[in-house]
């Protein structure tokens, strides 16, 4: 959730993986005071009040290099389409995993341990290792 996007951070956010990165844009366009308290506002070293904005531009370039990019809206529809989007990314994230297939390659441990448990049964080994 955020109000902008440094421009630094587009490769970051749009590496691929099994992480997705889904930004929720929260403000206006217009933007508005930043309230620190009931009838008190963040002000600048001026003295003029801080007003907070939404860096449209900044989503839509971000949206245009590959990240699912929303606003906040005052019903749930952005709380389904976070459902939808993280629904179909964890679907072919294992649809991925199917494809892997486990190699087991642990019968070639068997050897080496039977050979070291071998000498376990020499009269008094455990005696040496006790002692």
């Amino acid at each position: 959730m955020t109000d902008g996007v440094e421009r630094s951070a587009f490769a970051a956010l749009s590496a691929g993986g099994k992480n997705q990165v889904m930004v929720l844009g929260v403000g206006t366009a217009e933007g508005g005071p930043v309230q620190t308290a009931p009838g008190q506002y963040l002000t600048d070293a001026t003295g003029a009040r801080v007003f907070s904005k939404l860096d449209v531009d900044g989503l839509k370039a971000l949206g245009d290099a590959g990240v699912p990019v929303a606003t906040l809206t005052l019903d749930d529809a952005d709380v389904k389409w976070v459902q939808r989007k993280a629904q179909s990314h964890l679907q072919v994230v294992e649809q991925a995993d199917a494809r892997l297939r486990w190699k087991d390659q642990g019968y070639w441990f068997v050897i080496p341990l039977a050979l070291l448990m071998s000498l376990w049964f020499r009269k008094g080994w455990t005696l040496r290792w006790s002692v």
